[in-house]
């Protein structure tokens, strides 16, 4: 390495001078100033920084462990600090200082870190190792690994971290991608101001966007996709950096024969196979780069005439979204147009019921019933039973033959359903009698319900003079009103998730499942999903129902669309898409081609099958014209 390094024959320098890091292949595409930066590049417009932007992906492997064997005085590199490994007596002397720095994630599905400080170490010197290379073209940095001891310590990641980082100019704006990087970010500054003086970085100086990667982010809370996604980041393209996983495959095969070395060895052999691993990449780096440019030409213009379609539809709307777009991404606002409206919409109007009926109430205090619960609690209490009488009928109608397991399940549900409903009618008889009159009034044949059939007859189910009557608390009707806004916002969201979820599912099912086995799994699976889909639509919708009653009937004062069966569609891929209109088109066509053929009018009572004067050409125009001169073609 250190002839191929330049140093085999230099003069100047002795062997024992090399500087950290030099011997090391580094990515000749990754901006560096003065090496391929054009003078005054740091002062470009804000429009055109993300060109000069280092994209950096980070990760811990532990596949590449070293057992208990030797020990660095005995079996020393020959190489310490020179190629891709961090300075070993410095970070070792860190790591072993904060050995009892213990981090749990409270966020990532995947649970990177709690599987990581659980994991078999017995026996292990290292059990792994982390890294860092340049995101896109996949070239690890140099001085960018470092052993792990017990799992995915922050320690560790923190000195690697800066390690990399005092080799990167100060001015480049840095993307930084990392799998648990919403834990690892927090308190990241205060951290690094701990590090030895030899890789202490102040990261406040630089410009740093944190992000997780494309694959990894699908496990991770709502709230961490709409902050670190790569997809919402300025200038990111289509990076997915997801390539730190594509350096641990190529590393795999050598990580059984490398676990019974001296650390020494282990750590040299492994840097021989990062230098050639990183010169195959340095010099592929043309064909790969023609390859990208090539495939982004031809995907620019459809992509643009897309965005062109999609503004033009929403022109009422468009220059309000953009604006919000471009102040969350200069950091001008705090508020993010890409995160979904989950805030708990349903529980604030609760809240707010309950607190103006505490704060404004006219009633004297004679008159309030002797209970605990506000007219808001016994209302969203009546939405619950509501709700839960949906699930049970969804359940019921699912199973068609249940087992008697199932069959015990189902009748301890009606039972606890039964007592709720029950309480239900206690308070009932406290806030609105009039439903306990109707109740009475009704034929034996719509009282002998089971429990998920039982009407609640809330206020939205009462006629307007009922609810106007003494019997029914004035305030009730228009405290359900916001609370069904609460719930058609709630179930709308969980709509949208379900499905954004089902099409994930059945993607991965088309590309991965093989077998009987898989493929039946991957079945239950988008099943159980459907069922989740099928839920949230028949909540919105009988919410939607429940609220045009309340407002007499006028779908225009809903303010909600009504939900029909064709809405219910999950998010294709562009050229699926494409491909099915293509296809419907193609059908039209033909059709209009054989009704004009057979003498018929190609305009049926649900519009033109096609536009044929324009697109089937002269060979049909005569024959459109006697139709015409008959009355069988609309003009």
């Amino acid at each position: 390495m250190l002839r191929r390094g330049g140093r085999g024959n230099d003069g100047e320098r002795s062997i024992g001078e090399t500087k950290p890091g030099e011997l090391a292949v580094e990515c000749i595409a990754c901006p560096q100033p003065g090496v391929n930066l054009p003078d005054g590049w740091h002062n470009a417009p804000s429009s055109m920084k993300f060109l000069y932007a280092l994209f950096l992906a980070f990760d811990a492997c532990f596949r590449l462990k070293r057992k208990h064997i030797s020990s660095w005085n005995i079996d020393p590199s020959l190489q310490d600090g020179w190629a891709y490994f961090v300075e070993h007596k410095p970070y070792m002397d860190w790591v072993k200082k904060m050995e009892t720095q213990k981090e749990m994630s409270t966020c990532t599905g995947l649970a990177a870190l709690d599987h990581a400080n659980t994991k078999y170490n017995e026996g292990y010197a290292d059990t792994g190792k982390a890294g860092g290379l340049c995101a896109r073209h996949e070239i690890l940095w140099k001085n960018g690994m470092g052993a792990t001891q017990v799992g995915e310590k922050y320690a560790n990641s923190d000195f690697i971290v800066a390690s990399i980082l005092r080799h990167i100019s100060i001015l480049l704006i840095i993307i930084f991608s990392y799998d648990i990087v919403c834990q690892w970010s927090k308190k990241l500054i205060n951290r690094l101001k701990n590090l030895p003086p030899m890789v202490r970085l102040n990261l406040a100086l630089r410009a740093v966007k944190f992000v997780i990667p494309k694959l990894h982010i699908l496990g991770h809370l709502i709230s961490c996709q709409a902050k670190f996604s790569l997809s919402f980041t300025a200038g990111a393209g289509q990076t997915d950096a997801e390539s730190i996983e594509r350096l641990w495959s190529g590393l795999g095969g050598v990580s059984t024969s490398i676990k019974e070395m001296g650390p020494g060895s282990h750590q040299d052999t492994l840097e021989d196979h990062i230098g050639y691993w990183n010169w195959n990449k340095v010099i592929n780096m043309g064909d790969l780069l023609k390859k990208r440019l090539t495939k982004a030409v031809a995907e620019y213009q459809r992509h643009y005439d897309s965005w062109v379609e999609f503004t033009q539809g929403q022109k009422k709307h468009a220059l309000k979204w953009k604006v919000m777009v471009d102040e969350f991404e200069a950091g001008v606002s705090e508020f993010n147009p890409y995160a979904q409206n989950v805030s708990g919409k349903l529980a604030e109007e609760v809240r707010r019921a309950g607190t103006e009926d505490a704060a404004g109430n006219d009633d004297n205090e004679e008159d309030l019933p002797d209970l605990e619960t506000s007219p808001g609690e016994f209302l969203y209490f009546g939405l619950e039973i509501e709700h839960q009488q949906r699930e049970l009928r969804q359940d019921i109608s699912a199973g068609k033959n249940p087992t008697n397991k199932q069959l015990t399940a189902m009748l301890d549900r009606r039972t606890k359903l039964t007592r709720k409903i029950r309480r239900f009618r206690a308070l009932q008889l406290a806030y609105m009698p009039v439903a306990l009159h109707i109740i009475a009034t009704l034929p034996q044949t719509q009282t002998q319900l089971n429990v998920e059939e039982v009407p609640l007859y809330l206020p939205s189910r009462l006629s307007d003079d009922q609810r106007k009557s003494d019997l029914c608390r004035p305030c009730l009707p228009e405290m359900e009103l916001r609370l069904r806004d609460g719930q058609l916002n709630q179930y709308l969201n969980q709509l949208r998730q379900a499905l954004l979820v089902k099409q994930r599912m059945f993607l991965y099912k088309k590309r991965n499942a093989r077998n009987q086995g898989p493929t039946t799994r991957s079945r239950d699976m988008l099943a159980r999903q459907d069922k989740k889909v099928q839920l949230a639509a028949t909540a919105y919708q009988e919410a939607w129902n429940a609220k045009k009653l309340l407002v007499g009937g006028d779908e225009s004062l809903v303010g909600w669309r009504q939900l029909l069966r064709e809405h219910i569609v999950c998010m294709e891929d562009l050229d699926e898409a494409e491909q099915k209109k293509v296809k419907a088109m193609k059908r039209k066509k033909n059709e209009a081609e054989r009704r004009i053929l057979n003498g018929e009018n190609p305009v049926t009572s649900s519009g033109p099958i096609f536009l044929a004067s324009k697109t089937l050409g002269k060979r049909y125009c005569k024959r459109i014209n006697l139709l015409k001169e008959k009355g069988n073609v609309c003009h």
